[in-house]
């Protein structure tokens, strides 16, 4: 396709506007130069439902409110210190999720194939 329409088109994917880059240069570019203009995120319905009017972090669109939140999250809950505070509720998040399929499994009779 980037024979026929050059290093750089926009296509539709369903009712999405898609732009597509093939060459490094002009990717190097969207990257560095202009980073901030490719930065957000269309808005969606889920967004809007499931994000609390795009107010969650994965949902909400880059800009002053989105900085803010990943700076707080980054600081407050993903530091090494938060991380190593809160290992023992990931283990035990694991070991429960173990504990529950391994349960599901015995249930339905189908038991647990560790090999695939």
């Amino acid at each position: 396709m980037a024979d026929k329409y050059g290093p750089i088109f926009c296509f539709h994917i369903g009712l999405r506007k898609t732009f597509l880059v093939s060459s490094w240069d002009a990717a190097k570019e969207c990257f560095t130069t202009m980073d901030k203009a490719f930065a957000t995120r269309p808005r969606s319905l889920a967004g809007k439902l499931m994000g609390y009017d795009h107010a969650m972090f994965g949902f909400s669109p880059y800009g002053t409110y989105w900085r803010d939140v990943r700076k707080l999250a980054s600081v407050e809950l993903l530091s090494n210190r938060q991380l190593e505070l809160l290992n023992h509720v990931r283990d035990s998040e694991v070991k429960l999720f173990i504990k529950e399929l391994y349960g599901n499994g015995y249930k339905m009779g189908t038991g647990l194939s560790w090999s695939r």
